[in-house]
């Protein structure tokens, strides 16, 4: 749970001085840290129910359990975002405001590593990204795409594909 916590810290800019601030404030860096200890409870069969309302009513963020969430989460404006249940989202993932992850009957949305979520995107259950993708803002995402994309419209295609440079 450190290195995740490390990694969220990494991927918003935070340190140790401005940690206390943001458990404090409701900055968008508080709803990453409230996300983490909603978490850590339902992972240790605790009750959800203050990390559940705070999220909710100071962030306007919805949350439902047993979602899987990497490392290195970014949220720049959570007002609106809402999560389903069962969904996974991978390491080092922006997601803006807005953002809907609708389930479908028994599938949710999967989003891989190194994801940009633009404002206003809907995922539907069966949807899906892979890594190194930018989803373009007001997309409605109804299908699942594979790595090193660009999908943007509604229902959302593929702009581009670039390939990634291994290091």
């Amino acid at each position: 749970m450190s290195n995740v916590f490390q990694m969220d810290c990494k991927a918003n800019g935070i340190h140790w001085g401005g940690l206390l601030k943001a458990l404090i404030l409701p900055v968008p860096f508080n709803a990453v840290i409230w996300i983490r200890i909603f978490l850590w409870l339902e992972k240790h069969h605790l009750p959800t129910f203050l990390p559940f309302r705070w999220l909710y009513h100071i962030h306007g963020l919805e949350f439902a359990r047993r979602i899987r969430i990497g490392g290195g989460l970014r949220i720049p404006h959570p007002h609106g975002i809402l999560f389903t249940e069962d969904m996974k989202i991978g390491e080092r993932v922006s997601i803006y405001g807005n953002v809907r992850f609708t389930r479908s009957y028994d599938k949710a949305p999967r989003i891989g590593n190194d994801v940009f979520i633009g404002d206003s995107t809907v995922f539907t259950g069966k949807s899906g990204i892979g890594n190194h993708c930018i989803v373009g803002a007001g997309s409605v995402v109804t299908k699942v795409f594979g790595d090193n994309v660009i999908i943007a419209g509604n229902p959302a295609g593929i702009i581009r594909e670039y390939p990634i440079e291994q290091k």
